[in-house]
């Protein structure tokens, strides 16, 4: 083995032993490295511990005082159910002593009592002391009144048996104070004065004041509270129909039917001195949003008179006031002739489609209205068309017709007013399906404006027709080539007018009224009395022919009756000379 082997191997195991320790090196990191980390993870697991204890311990302390809260609530709460008991049976035991309070000074005291005042009313009356007389006998009534109201409180919380009897000498009372046949009648029109007195006070209380309650854009508050309020009436009312049917003498008056009497009674007096009321207060607010707070009442109004319908057979005849109605209608056709004005601005080409707009946005607010003005559609839908027309008329008589473009504008108009008027209709049958009753629009401006129209588009045409028909005057000294000239330029006219109609009615319209001018010119102008020769009236015939083979070539069937007349009138006379 040489010396440099050994060196090599030597090397080799130098290299050996150094990669060697420095594995060893690097393990002996690792292991720290490992070591420091199962250190932290060890504290970590610690706290981690900790703060789960921690937790636990603040969960049971939140269970421990959720459940001492429910026992405080429950605490609470049977102390509260307990009080209320007792509150109930606190006014359950002074309602009965009131009651009987009532019964007996209506069974006993009152009467004599009422007996000795009304006495007094009629000495006052008979010494000569008028105003006495007059003072005494509203005193009276007005505590007479004040009985009625503590009936009804007390109504809810008695046996009929008991009411029964409470009414019945109240009765006799009120039988004191009222003299004259209809006794029954003006009984139950002063429980309904007592009874809507008291509704009046308490609805003042909530909606007549400046409370939160009274709102012009929430109608249906004071409505559902109106509706609560009748409806507590429905005990009292029952005893009270009871009684005036065993007392009437009408036959056939059924319990139920004398009871709808007092809801109709109070529900006319809460319309008239109420509700109208409250609507006035939004009929002439100063909001911007007038209009909206009318149509929204309405609307309201209008379902609160479906349910008294349903629940009571109510059904109210009368409308609003004429003031009101008058208000309220010149208020929406105010706004209707501001949007017309700036749809005139506008060209005319947009201005069907937005009156058409308007149209339907008009008769959704007079569907809004229905149940305060019966009669709004016609009223404003007759505004909004009067007044378009109006604008249409000044507009169209502005023209001289002396230009293809203006006869077009012309006839545009009438088609569309003949839409108009089929929207009219649809309109009508979609109004009486949404107020449920039958209604009808009647137009007749609006065939007036469409006769007058037409009769511009009729003398246009009739120049137009008349000059192309002028040279037929002196057909008999017209060459063969000055015939077929006239009777092609006649062609070219009628083709080019009917060629500008689009719709069916119009073009029927013209197809008739261009053979009636064709007609009439021919018996005017060319068949004059003056023609002495036979062969004048032959060539006019012919002339006819070729005229009706043009006409019906464009659709018009005419057989020029008036002409041909004339021809034979002609023919004849000129037989009867030869």
């Amino acid at each position: 083995m040489r010396a440099n082997d050994l060196l090599e191997i030597e090397e080799r195991i130098s290299n050996l032993l150094s990669q060697e320790e420095k594995k060893r090196g690097e393990r002996t990191e690792m292991l720290k490295r490992i070591q420091v980390s199962i250190e932290k993870r060890r504290t970590l697991c610690s706290e981690l511990e900790k703060e789960k204890q921690k937790r636990i311990d603040n969960l049971n302390k939140q269970k421990e005082a959720l459940k001492k809260a429910k026992i405080i609530a429950q605490n609470k709460e049977n102390e509260e159910i307990k009080e209320k008991k007792e509150q109930i049976r606190k006014e359950y035991i002074q309602a009965i002593e009131n009651v009987n309070q009532l019964e007996l000074v209506l069974s006993k005291d009152m009467p004599a009592t009422v007996k000795k005042i009304v006495l007094m009313g009629k000495e006052a009356k008979k010494s000569g002391f008028k105003t006495l007389s007059v003072a005494i006998t509203e005193h009276l009534s007005e505590e007479i009144r004040k009985f009625i109201v503590q009936s009804k409180k007390v109504s809810s919380n008695l046996r009929v048996d008991k009411l029964i009897d409470l009414v019945k000498g109240l009765n006799r009372s009120i039988a004191l104070c009222e003299d004259g046949a209809d006794k029954i009648e003006r009984r139950r029109e002063m429980y309904l004065d007592g009874l809507f007195a008291d509704v009046v006070e308490g609805f003042t209380n909530h909606f007549f004041s400046q409370f939160e309650t009274n709102r012009l854009d929430k109608p249906e508050w004071y409505l559902d509270y109106l509706k609560g309020i009748i409806a507590e009436h429905e005990k009292i009312f029952s005893v009270l129909s009871q009684i005036d049917e065993l007392e009437t003498e009408e036959e056939g008056m059924e319990e139920s039917v004398i009871k709808e009497k007092y809801f109709h009674g109070l529900i006319d007096r809460i319309y008239g001195d109420i509700i109208y009321k409250k609507l006035n207060e939004c009929i002439y607010s100063s909001s911007k949003q007038q209009e909206k707070l009318i149509m929204h009442h309405a609307e309201e109004l209008s379902l609160f008179e479906r349910e008294l319908f349903s629940l009571y057979k109510y059904k109210r005849i009368e409308k609003i006031p004429k003031k009101e109605a008058d208000f309220i209608e010149n208020l929406f056709i105010c706004g209707i002739e501001n949007e017309l004005h700036s749809i005139m601005k506008k060209d005319y080409t947009q201005w069907s489609d937005m009156f058409m707009y308007l149209l339907k946005t008009t008769f959704k607010k007079a569907a809004a209205l229905y149940s305060i003005i019966p009669d709004a559609h016609v009223v404003l839908l007759e505004a909004a068309i009067k007044k378009y027309l109006d604008g249409l008329t000044v507009f169209l008589n502005s023209f001289l017709y002396q230009k293809t473009e203006e006869q077009v504008i012309l006839m545009h108009f009438i088609e569309e007013i003949s839409h108009l008027e089929e929207e009219l209709i649809d309109i009508e049958t979609e109004f009486g399906i949404l107020v449920g009753e039958v209604t009808i629009l009647n137009a007749p401006y609006l065939g007036e404006f469409k006769n007058s129209m037409l009769d511009i588009l009729e003398r246009v045409l009739e120049e137009k027709v008349e000059r192309a028909m002028g040279p037929f005057t002196d057909y008999r000294f017209m060459e063969k080539h000055e015939e077929v000239e006239a009777l092609s330029n006649l062609e070219e006219v009628i083709e080019s007018e009917l060629a500008l109609i689009e719709t069916q009615t119009l073009s029927d319209w013209m197809r008739s009224s261009i053979a009636t001018i064709i007609d009439r010119y021919i018996s005017e102008n060319v068949l004059l009395d003056s023609i002495d020769e036979e062969a004048d009236v032959n060539r006019a015939k012919s002339n006819f022919t070729l005229i009706i083979e043009i006409l019906k070539k464009n659709g018009i069937q005419d057989k020029l009756v008036h002409s041909k007349r004339k021809c034979q009138e002609l023919s004849a006379n000129l037989h009867k000379i030869a």
